[in-house]
């Protein structure tokens, strides 16, 4: 995304926060489906990102398929990023976020 396009998406009502990219990690999480029984692995992608002074864990969810034991994060360290937010919240002190991470460009 370019810089350009933030306001515009931001005054029509998106979330997006600004982001620095610290790093990201895989996850695999064994779950049972209650009303089915059935056994799920739930993956998902987690990313450390600082905005301003806070540091904000974000959880991606993956589409059903993805090997995320593979994955490579696209970003280097410090690298401005749009965190397209879905869900945030604040517990005792720390904060974590649902949503996806987006390159900024300039």
């Amino acid at each position: 995304m370019k810089k350009g396009e933030l306001l515009p998406k931001m005054l029509n009502g998106e979330a997006l926060l600004v982001v620095e990219y610290r790093f990201s990690q895989a996850e695999v999480i064994p779950w049972r489906d209650k009303e089915t029984g059935r056994a799920v692995n739930l993956q998902l992608l987690s990313h450390n990102v600082e905005a301003g002074h806070r540091s904000i864990r974000v959880s991606e969810r993956v589409p059903d398929g993805t090997d995320v034991t593979k994955y490579e994060a696209p970003f280097k360290k410090g690298q401005a990023c749009v965190l397209h937010l879905d869900g945030f919240s604040r517990e005792k002190g720390n904060y974590s976020a649902r949503g996806r991470l987006e390159a900024l460009f300039e």
